[in-house]
């Protein structure tokens, strides 16, 4: 067990979004420095800083490094935090300051990866198209270019898990699908089908999974929270298959809904 101490808050043994998240709140924080102990046991302290530049400092005793990355900075003290290792030897070594490219092993959300991930974009805070997760792409959302100005979508169901209320938004940024901006699907049974009528003047179709929850005793539509994102793949310019993950499921598997989707073009009435 440990405890983490800042500015704003004292937390025993947080998870490691909210460790991601006590780190990221250190830059706004007056002393800019967080102290970690372990509760109960021999007490050994870290202390954690972030400088001016939002790059971070680890310390324990006289060992020390400096100008971390908040991922790599993250990473270093969940090693220490939860593996049990050897923190002058992790602080010492050069691999603390490699900054993870995939963040399946990260031990974060997919939602915090995606806002770490906008802190390294050219235009720091916008949300990046897709992280790694194990080697694949995975989205938030997708944005299918280049579909028919005016055709037909239609969506098969190949698998859904049973647990959870989950389904698909359609959106027409400038147009409509089924004569609304945008249409939720919410796949009932395995196999069925749904076809939708579709206009989009630019031939952009925005596409995310979404899910209820329930908020403060009231059910709610929620996306892009926890744990949910998609993994797309393109199986021709008008085909493609969505491997969803709902918010609640971690660590992600990708199969709670999976869906094929097929473009028909109302001009050459042929899918292609």
């Amino acid at each position: 067990m440990f405890r983490i101490t800042t500015d704003y808050d004292e937390d025993e043994q947080p998870d490691d979004d909210l460790l991601y998240i006590l780190m990221d709140a250190l830059a706004s924080s007056h002393s800019r420095t967080a102290t970690v102990e372990e509760v109960g046991g021999r007490r050994r302290v870290m202390q954690i800083v972030a400088a001016a530049d939002r790059s971070y400092s680890v310390r324990h005793c006289e060992h020390g490094v400096d100008g971390l990355d908040i991922l790599a900075a993250h990473q270093l003290v969940r090693h220490c935090l939860r593996a049990g290792g050897d923190w002058e030897a992790a602080l010492a070594s050069p691999a603390c300051r490699v900054v993870p490219e995939d963040y399946a092993g990260t031990g974060l959300t997919l939602a915090r990866a995606f806002l770490d991930a906008a802190r390294k974009q050219p235009r720091p805070g916008v949300l990046p198209m897709y992280v790694q997760w194990h080697g694949r792409a995975v989205v938030g959302g997708d944005t299918w270019t280049g579909a028919p100005a005016r055709g037909r979508m239609v969506v098969r169901v190949v698998a859904r898990d049973r647990r959870h209320g989950h389904g698909l938004e359609i959106r027409a940024p400038r147009g409509r699908v089924d004569g609304a901006p945008s249409v939720q699907l919410w796949p009932r049974e395995d196999g069925e089908e749904h076809m939708l009528e579709y206009e989009a003047a630019d031939g952009l179709l925005q596409l995310t999974n979404v899910y209820t929850e329930v908020v403060a005793g009231r059910e709610r539509v929620g996306r892009w929270e926890g744990n949910a994102a998609m993994a797309p793949e393109i199986v021709s310019p008008r085909r493609r298959v969505y491997r969803c993950n709902h918010a609640e499921t971690g660590p992600p598997t990708f199969g709670d809904l999976v869906l094929a989707i097929e473009l028909f073009d109302d001009e050459d009435q042929t899918w292609t």
